[in-house]
């Protein structure tokens, strides 16, 4: 990925970390540009089918929780578009791991460790920018790791 779309997918994920953290709200003036940057520069970074399998499967996977009934806002939803959209498939799925294990350990800091804590509401956007920005950096290291393991069965 260019270097330029990495710092622009970047700082973009990092507005809405410290909005969702600050005020649990995912920005639509972050996502909406987002989402259209996004859409553009995967012309020439991942390819638009990718990007748009990625947004696609995640929003869907997404969709799980509705069935549950977890509660989560519209902002998660449009921010899991605009990852897959960053990202693509196959590697919005390490998006997914890195999106649980850090809201595992924020919330058995949250739950557990510190079980005093004013609000209950986690702010599971951060997180998945959070896990968004890591993946962008990672992406070719983790990426190469998982292809080099050879599992036999």
């Amino acid at each position: 990925m260019a270097i330029a779309a990495l710092v622009i997918y970047s700082l973009i994920l990092l507005i809405i970390a410290v909005s969702d953290i600050k005020k649990h709200i995912i920005p639509n003036k972050a996502v909406y540009p987002g989402i259209a940057i996004a859409l553009v520069l995967s012309w020439q970074t991942i390819g638009v089918l990718v990007a748009l399998i990625g947004a696609g499967i995640l929003l869907a996977l997404m969709l799980l929780p509705m069935v549950f009934r977890i509660k989560m806002g519209m902002g998660d939803y449009k921010l899991g578009v605009l990852l897959g959209l960053m990202v693509g498939f196959p590697h919005i799925i390490m998006v997914l791991l890195f999106t649980g294990i850090i809201s595992v350990q924020v919330s058995l800091y949250y739950f557990v460790i510190n079980p005093r804590t004013k609000s209950k509401l986690l702010p599971f956007g951060a997180f998945m920018a959070i896990a968004g920005i890591i993946t962008l950096i990672f992406v070719g290291v983790i990426w190469e790791w998982i292809q080099s393991l050879q599992f036999s069965f």
